[in-house]
């Protein structure tokens, strides 16, 4: 009986553990597992997410294990200028976004130049054609992720990353997944008359 009941205790105990790793405090559970520092891979290798994003890029970016993503991209969509967005959200009943890539069209936003001048970091060249910048999240004055938009004619492929991972820059992985994913999403896009051409 003694040990029908040390069995039973020790479950108890599991389930409790268990428990605190529900939605409401899967941050804090989270929290526990290592970051990987090291950075994005440079060159974009199968298996991807949402059809075009390197997986391993985006599990290191958000530190995630387990993926959670919806979303796909028509690069034939509007005349051939492409179309689509893809969502990776944090695991449990809420799946709160915490990275989001979107290919727009004719997309109304400030220009790069007026970004840069307002402290946006201009993008290094991507795409030939192609002009963007990057820039990080606030809330407080403390950092809690970043974005990255690339402009190529009338597409425009935009990163956002919800998400601050200690030992991480999260503009630099913005910047870096956008090298990996505007070739295979603008490749096909227009050219900007004026946009700037990589060296």
């Amino acid at each position: 009986m003694r040990h029908v009941r040390m069995m039973r205790t020790r479950a108890v105990a599991d389930l409790t553990a268990a428990t605190l790793c529900l939605p409401a405090s899967i941050t804090a559970c989270a929290a526990d597992e290592k970051v990987d520092t090291a950075p994005l891979p440079t060159v974009a290798a199968p298996p991807y997410v949402c059809g075009h994003l390197p997986r391993q890029a985006v599990k290191r970016m958000t530190g995630l294990t387990h993926l959670v993503a919806r979303g796909s991209f028509d690069l034939n969509a509007v005349g051939g200028h492409g179309s689509g967005w893809c969502i990776v959200s944090e695991p449990g009943g809420e799946r709160l976004p915490v990275l989001e890539v979107s290919l727009l069209t004719d997309f109304a936003a400030r220009s790069t130049e007026e970004e840069v001048r307002l402290g946006a970091k201009r993008l290094p060249p991507i795409v030939t054609g192609g002009d963007g910048y990057s820039a990080t999240k606030r809330s407080g004055g403390d950092v809690v992720g970043a974005l990255a938009v690339l402009t190529r004619g009338r597409s425009t492929l935009i990163v956002s990353l919800d998400k601050r991972l200690e030992g991480r820059d999260p503009e630099a992985d913005t910047v870096a997944l956008m090298r990996l994913v505007a070739p295979r999403l603008l490749g096909r896009a227009v050219p900007s008359p004026s946009g700037p051409t990589p060296p």
